[in-house]
């Protein structure tokens, strides 16, 4: 999922959330988690379910995402509605994870399912207000 070097490390909290840190702030982070109770280290990938890692909001945004990774360019119709959660359909086959782009910059993070998509961009996010006509 990641593209990364040695100066990074990739740590796994008590609640199974993976996070991206600096190597030299290991010891320091393993240290201050035994003693506290993190809410939030480094860059945070995602959170793993089984064996699968489900990719983090904010994960859609770094420049450390693999390339590999699917990604779908949107038109701006298309990431408005992304963003609104009314998209319903991407022109791609695979049935993966797909890194949502808008210019080549992550907006968040859909599931494509052979016959429908699961939007993962957090309600908070989401745009509520209504689209101008003219986009639609």
């Amino acid at each position: 999922w990641a593209t990364y070097d040695d100066d990074m490390q990739v740590i796994i909290d008590k609640i199974g959330q993976a996070h991206m840190i600096p190597t030299i702030h290991r010891e320091t982070m393993n240290f201050i988690s035994s003693q506290l109770r993190v809410i939030a280290a480094g860059l945070t990938i995602g959170a793993f379910n089984k064996d699968l890692l489900l990719p983090d909001h904010e994960f859609a945004f770094s420049s450390i995402v693999n390339h590999d990774i699917t990604k779908t360019e949107l038109s701006l119709k298309d990431a408005l509605l992304f963003l609104k959660k009314e998209l319903n359909e991407i022109h791609s086959d695979k049935s993966s994870w797909h890194l949502v782009t808008y210019h080549g910059r992550g907006l968040g993070w859909l599931k494509n399912l052979v016959n429908r998509i699961n939007n993962y961009l957090p309600n908070e996010h989401r745009i509520l207000k209504p689209l101008p006509p003219n986009i639609m």
